[in-house]
Order: structure tokens, then C-alpha cells, then sequence
């Protein structure tokens, strides 16, 4: 049995699309939709996170902006390295592992 080597490492900064339901969709919503009763909207946002660790197993543990953290398989669709100008627009969005440590 061969793993398959994660092109991932601790520090990496990636982006999570993250579907959501909700009455009313934030400016930063993308693929905005209602859904079947139309009440709700179902629609999509990017989540900038940083890889903080790589588990055993292979699972990725992704650090959000405010401490959370979210393990997530490396194979997920909805998962993928930030592009350089997502790294250059979004540098603030992204958490550092250096000050979240340093503050817990």
C-alpha cells in the first residue's frame, strides 16, 4: 500500500469554498441562487485559511483567522493551494500561525 504524498505543508495558505444557506447572502457571496421554497439563498464564499498541520493519516488541520480550526482531506474539490494574486490581494485575509500561537 503506497500513501500518496500530500502537496501540502504546514504554513501553506489555501482557500476553502464554503457552501452556505442563509436569507440573505454577504457581499462576498458567490453563485447566489435560491433554493427550491425560496426563502434561503444557497450561494458560495471563498475562506482563507493556513495549513497548521498535517495529520498522521494525512488529514490537513486548516487555522482560520480567529483560532478555529477545520480537518479537512487534502483530495476535497472544494480545497486548493491560494493562487499568487489570491496570496498578493488577500494577504491580510490569511492567518499566521507565528501570532495565533503567540497568543494562545
Amino acid at each position: 500500500m503506497t500513501l500518496l504524498k500530500s502537496s501540502f505543508k504546514p504554513g501553506d495558505w489555501v482557500v476553502y469554498r464554503k457552501t452556505k444557506f442563509t436569507p440573505h447572502p454577504g457581499p462576498r457571496a458567490q453563485d447566489v441562487h435560491p433554493t427550491q421554497g425560496g426563502d434561503d439563498y444557497v450561494y458560495s464564499v471563498d475562506k482563507f485559511w493556513t495549513v497548521a498541520e498535517i495529520l498522521e493519516d494525512g488529514q490537513l488541520v486548516l487555522q482560520t483567522r480567529r483560532g478555529k480550526t477545520h480537518t479537512i482531506s487534502p483530495e476535497d474539490p472544494l480545497l486548493r493551494k491560494a493562487g499568487f494574486l489570491e496570496r498578493l490581494i488577500y494577504r491580510e485575509r490569511f492567518p499566521r500561525l507565528d501570532t495565533m500561537t503567540a497568543a494562545s
